[in-house]
């Protein structure tokens, strides 16, 4: 947890490659007790720890389908910093993540300079392990959570904020 303090204490500004970490959001769209890193997708797709899970980081989709909003994509904050980096951009890492229907068939652009410049400065910032496989990565953490275990896993982690259901019950109506 050392090094995410690091990260929400440094300037680093990580919105280039596609994760907002200032995005004024709605906490009571996560998880109870979770602890926000950044945004994907504002309001949509998220990065953050658990409480049953605290070093592990996970993707929370609330546009998702049930039982499957959210993802573990890393089992430390480092490494997850270190399949950023490889992927390039949290677009890239969402690619393969999720099924090639969601995605265009080509392949994601080159990064820009200014993409570059914010990779190279994680890498020269934080330890990371090396991912030689990003896929292979993050397809082995999806597989840690079976299905059996994933379900009550999203069960315990799903459970909503106060703020959360009321808000839920203000949109059904």
């Amino acid at each position: 947890m050392y090094e995410f303090a690091r990260f929400q204490n440094s300037s680093l500004d990580t919105s280039g490659i596609g994760l907002w970490t200032d995005y004024p959001c709605d906490d009571s769209l996560l998880p109870a007790g979770a602890r926000m890193i950044g945004w994907a997708n504002p309001e949509v797709v998220a990065f953050c720890f658990l409480p049953q899970e605290e070093e592990t980081v996970f993707l929370v989709d609330i546009a998702a389908p049930a039982g499957e909003q959210i993802r573990p994509v890393a089992a430390s904050f480092l490494e997850f910093l270190g399949v950023l980096t490889v992927c390039g951009t949290v677009g890239e890492m969402l690619r393969l993540l999720y099924p090639s229907s969601l995605f265009p068939e080509d392949a994601a652009p080159p990064c820009t300079p200014k993409q570059q410049s914010i990779l190279r400065a994680i890498r020269n910032t934080y330890p990371l392990p090396p991912i030689p496989d990003p896929q292979g990565y993050l397809m082995a953490m999806q597989e840690k959570f079976s299905r059996e275990s994933s379900s009550q896993f999203q069960e315990k982690a799903s459970a909503p904020t106060k703020r959360a259901s009321g808000k839920a019950k203000k949109k059904k109506h």
